[in-house]
């Protein structure tokens, strides 16, 4: 997994990019629903991308990204001190407890530039690309995106999808799709 976190003045979002073992690849682009921090919005994306695989079932990830605070505080190479990095540091510590193996890895800005864009175009700060469609989706039994994380999860056993109702807008480019979510919950 890639991740990668945009806060501008138009907004905050998230990319992550899930790669298969199989080397298929998934992007998200998702809007944060209130303001926040270039840290906060990074550990956003993090915390984001580790729930995505849990649903999807993985069990050994490797997770790369390019802000060194976020990968040396999860690593505990440096300590988090921060009353507001704080909470969001002890969710993803509880996520990473629910992996059978889970690595992080710093990687240079240039090598991140995928999920950066999604960020960015999640945020605001960058434009969509034109021709892309947007509409609402709401995530519920018989989701589109149940072949996704099945595929994910383990082709041989299929997988179960997990019942859900989220809201995300839905920008469809080539065969990628792009999430937005708004923090609505269905009823």
């Amino acid at each position: 997994m890639l991740f990668d976190g945009s806060a501008c003045d138009d907004g905050c979002g998230v990319g992550i990019l899930l790669v298969s073992p199989r080397g298929a690849t998934y992007s998200f682009s998702i809007r944060m629903a209130t303001p926040c921090t270039n840290n906060l919005v990074e550990y956003e994306a993090v915390r984001k991308g580790m729930e995505l695989l849990l649903e999807a079932g993985a069990e050994v990830v490797e997770i790369f990204g390019d802000s060194k605070l976020v990968i040396s505080q999860l690593t505990e190479e440096y300590k988090c001190e921060s009353e507001l990095l704080f909470p969001i540091w002890m969710q993803c510590r509880e996520l990473m407890s629910q992996f059978m193996y889970i690595n992080f890895h710093w990687i240079r800005r240039t090598l991140n530039s995928e999920a950066n864009d999604l960020a960015q175009m999640a945020s605001g700060y960058k434009e969509t690309a034109d021709g892309v469609t947007v509409e609402v989706q709401f995530r519920e039994p018989g989701d589109w995106r149940a072949d996704i994380f099945n595929y994910l999860k383990d082709l041989a056993r299929g997988g179960t999808q997990k019942d859900k109702t989220q809201s995300y807008e839905v920008c469809s480019d080539r065969g990628r799709h792009v999430l937005q979510d708004f923090g609505r919950t269905a009823a």
